[in-house]
């Protein structure tokens, strides 16, 4: 840690004269550089997730949709089929 006095980031530990910012909490402190660095590995983190969940249906083999389709209706006698 350094030795100069002040707030410190409890991340980096850079001192408040070599950040722009430092938001100062009661347990801990963390500059604005740090926080830079925490919203792009949110963002990241966000894009994959997006990615693995989020498929365009062009491209599934229509195969694949139809299975899902039949596994999600409920298959019940049609009125006509009855009679």
């Amino acid at each position: 840690m350094s030795l100069q006095g002040g707030i410190h980031c409890s991340f980096c530990e850079k001192h408040q004269d070599d950040v722009p910012i430092v938001f100062a909490g009661k347990t801990g402190n963390i500059c604005s550089e740090c926080i830079a660095v925490s919203v792009n590995i949110l963002a990241d983190s966000a894009a994959r997730k997006a990615r693995t969940y989020f498929v365009r249906a062009e491209d599934v083999p229509n195969d694949d949709i139809m299975k899902i389709v039949n596994q999600s209706t409920p298959t019940t006698p049609n009125a006509r089929d009855e009679g």
